[in-house]
């Protein structure tokens, strides 16, 4: 009778570790990203599921993942608070890189946009 079970519970354990396919390793869980990279504290400014601007003061490697509506419009921007680097914002739809823009200037912006 224990063995009935420990192999009725292992199959059960088998069985609900399977996933979706699409759900690992198929399509992405969010349809779009903004990412941030700098050298210093960057203010970053973006729209994100239709809902009002967004500020916030972010670090090298910052990003914002989310599930945009058809026709949301998509908007990141992010300046540099120092005068030296890169500041480079980049937009992704579906997992690949859609936009990227950049700035060496000194407290220089970077912005891209498109609509989803």
């Amino acid at each position: 009778m224990r063995l009935r079970w420990l192999f009725a519970f292992t199959m059960l354990a088998l069985l609900s570790s399977c996933a979706d396919p699409g759900a690992s390793g198929g399509a992405p869980e969010y349809r779009a990203e903004y990412r941030v990279y700098g050298p210093c504290k960057m203010l970053a400014t973006y729209y994100a599921q239709g809902e009002a601007l967004q500020q916030d003061y972010v670090y090298d490697g910052w990003w914002y993942k989310f599930n945009p509506s058809i026709d949301d419009f998509l908007y990141i921007s992010a300046q540099k608070q120092c005068e030296q680097g890169t500041v480079r914002v980049e937009l992704y739809e579906g997992g690949r890189l859609v936009k990227r823009a950049s700035s060496t200037a000194a407290y220089g912006i970077a912005t891209v946009h498109d609509s989803y």
